[in-house]
């Protein structure tokens, strides 16, 4: 599989708030916080797997082409400033 509904929520979540509440101009800006912020979150609260790497293991947050959705994020922060 190359996605989970987790990844799959966060990502339409986040683009619904940031981009449906602030348009083109900062929108894929605040999505990308927003993305970061909600796959950090939900890694943090699921903490019963600390083994290895929590923030690249696929069963503890969202994940879109088996990229963690944190760097997803960070991603769309850079076509929201540099874009």
């Amino acid at each position: 599989m190359i996605f989970n509904l987790i990844g799959i929520g966060e990502a339409i979540l986040s683009f619904a708030i940031g981009y449906g509440l602030f348009g083109e101009d900062s929108g894929y800006t605040i999505t990308g916080f927003l993305w970061i912020a909600m796959d950090l979150i939900y890694r943090y609260v699921r903490k019963e797997e600390w083994e290895g790497m929590p923030l690249w293991s696929p069963r503890r947050g969202g994940q879109v082409f088996f990229i963690p959705g944190w760097l997803c994020g960070i991603g769309i922060i850079f076509l929201g400033l540099f874009g």
